[in-house]
């Protein structure tokens, strides 16, 4: 139970941060010149999602467990918050930063994984409860 919780913890929290990071980078620094270099870099979240995620598996052995639920949720978290960008690249349609599409798709998938997450839990105890009668 302590392990979903933190992977579901960690999801959020970089979920949360980095959307509110782009959204005031957006109001109050669009014309900077860091917020350009940032922008305009070739390193999306989603390639440094993938890195974390795959990581927390390969080296499963060498982390804790809780180092290991934190760097993969934080890789979901990542992988999520650029989910509008993957699609606009699969399905070749046009991607417009920080649009209500973005938020809006970001959000949906959001959703899709607390819904999985749960209903992975649910099955998992109910499982456990079939298996102790």
């Amino acid at each position: 139970m302590e392990n979903q919780r933190l992977l579901l913890i960690s999801t959020s929290i970089t979920l949360v941060i980095v959307r509110a990071w782009e959204t005031i980078m957006v109001v109050f620094f669009e014309n900077s010149s860091l917020w350009q270099t940032v922008k305009n870099d070739n390193l999306e979240h989603y390639q440094l999602g993938f890195l974390l995620f795959i990581i927390s598996f390969i080296f499963s052995n060498m982390l804790s467990n809780k180092s290991r639920i934190v760097i993969c949720g934080v890789g979901i978290g990542l992988i999520i918050d650029e989910i509008h960008y993957l699609l606009s690249v699969v399905f070749r349609f046009p991607y417009t930063f920080n649009s209500s599409q973005e938020w809006f798709s970001v959000l949906i998938i959001y959703f899709v994984f607390l819904i999985t997450f749960y209903i992975y839990h649910r099955v998992k105890i109910l499982s456990k409860s079939k298996a102790n009668q």
